[in-house]
């Protein structure tokens, strides 16, 4: 039987045998899986083994060549090394999607390691998706020599939280299964603070929390006036969110009575105005109340330009 060979990297180490594999052909189902490892098809350091080892790095993960070739083809972002294929172009989020970006200098790098890449993702731009800011990443960063994280069979980097597509701000992308690992931990346990700057509509001042749920699921935010814009009646705000549920500041600032400025859905529209581009929020400052491998404490991105037409406008 002829096999093809991969070699175990640090991010497919310490994981077990039979998830590797998942991860490698996704679209097997885990009972062939299970039967190629028992039948020997699968091996590793020339042997057979069993589907719950774990793998260390420098392993030989040995897999049928034959099987290979009958099976679905390897995610190309996984195993691939070309670096010649056009990222696909990033497009709006709307009725009307026009093409925003389609290479990444475009779009503003706040901070990179080894483990993690933290970008300033423009307003109206899908995070996930075919047409994306995650296409796009893994397209023309990741794929480039001098950037790629080191290969792997079952890591691909990738964003590791939401933000929505008219939302515009930080964004978290893992470069090392480890940093992935480490951050998802800290978001879960609420050691990461999450601050976004709004214009929401009306005079709004001091302090109050939101707790009604969304979706069915308990939510918390908490919103914090800034700044009151009388002559356009807005008030800028610093918002807190304790949970991430989808949508969930659009939701509680219109059911609250201040919608963002600029949001369109059923709640917020009879009250807020209709203006071009979209809805005003921008994910303004992430703290890590834990130290997160070698990311800093607090990580910023600068309100973006769509609010200076308003918050530095002559009375």
């Amino acid at each position: 039987m002829e096999f093809t060979n991969f070699t175990i990297g640090e991010n497919d180490a310490n994981r077990r045998l039979d998830r590797v594999i998942r991860k490698m052909l996704p679209a097997v189902p885990l009972s062939k899986i299970y039967s190629l490892i028992r039948h020997g098809s699968i091996r590793l350091n020339g042997k057979k083994t069993s589907q719950s080892t774990q793998l260390i790095q420098g392993d030989i993960l040995q897999v049928s060549s034959s099987f290979l070739k009958s099976a679905a083809p390897l995610p190309s972002s996984k195993l691939s090394t070309n670096t010649n294929k056009l990222p696909p172009p990033i497009r709006l989020h709307s009725q009307k999607a026009k093409v925003v970006a389609s290479h990444l200098p475009h779009l503003a790098i706040i901070y990179k390691d080894a483990d993690f890449l933290i970008l300033d993702k423009p307003r109206n731009v899908l995070v996930h998706g075919r047409e994306s800011l995650d296409s796009a990443v893994k397209s023309e960063y990741f794929n480039s020599s001098s950037q790629s994280p080191q290969r792997a069979i079952s890591f691909a980097p990738g964003p590791l939280h939401r933000l929505d597509g008219g939302t515009s701000g930080i964004v978290v992308f893992s470069q090392s299964l480890k940093g992935a690992q480490t951050f998802s931990a800290a978001l879960q346990s609420g050691n990461v603070l999450r601050f976004y700057k709004a214009l929401v509509v009306g005079h709004f001042s001091g302090t109050a929390e939101f707790k009604s749920p969304v979706d069915g699921k308990p939510a918390h935010t908490k919103m914090q006036s800034v700044r009151y814009l009388p002559q356009y009646n807005l008030t800028l705000v610093e918002i807190q969110i304790f949970t991430g549920r989808k949508h969930q500041i659009r939701i509680h600032c219109a059911a609250n009575g201040f919608p963002l400025f600029g949001d369109k859905t059923s709640l917020a529209s009879s009250k807020s105005p209709n203006v071009k581009g979209g809805y005003f929020l921008h994910f303004a400052k992430m703290q890590c109340r834990k130290k997160i491998l070698n990311l800093p404490e607090i990580i910023s991105a600068p309100l973006p330009s769509y609010f200076e037409k308003y918050l530095f406008a002559k009375s």
